[in-house]
């Protein structure tokens, strides 16, 4: 999937959406090939379930571009920082 992504990545045209759970998100993220997170907070702790981000990915450092709070619920958009 990776080989893929990466080919997508380098075309001209548009940016490339990808709706995922942890396991995609993971695969994208030790490959360096996300260049935005749409992340969504919603106010109910679950406690047990799938961790979004896997202990073994490399360290990613993010800007907030957006945040966004209807009814309780927050949307946060966060860039790769450039330092």
């Amino acid at each position: 999937m990776d080989k893929v992504m990466a080919e997508l990545k380098d075309e001209k045209g548009k940016n490339i959406w990808i709706c995922s759970g942890a396991n995609i998100a993971n695969q994208l993220i030790k490959v360096d090939l996300i260049d935005e997170y749409h992340l969504t907070i919603i106010r109910i702790i679950l406690g047990n379930g799938i961790e979004l981000f896997s202990d073994n990915n490399p360290t990613t450092l993010l800007e907030v571009e957006q945040v966004k709070e209807i009814n309780g619920v927050v949307d946060i958009v966060y860039t790769r920082r450039t330092e």
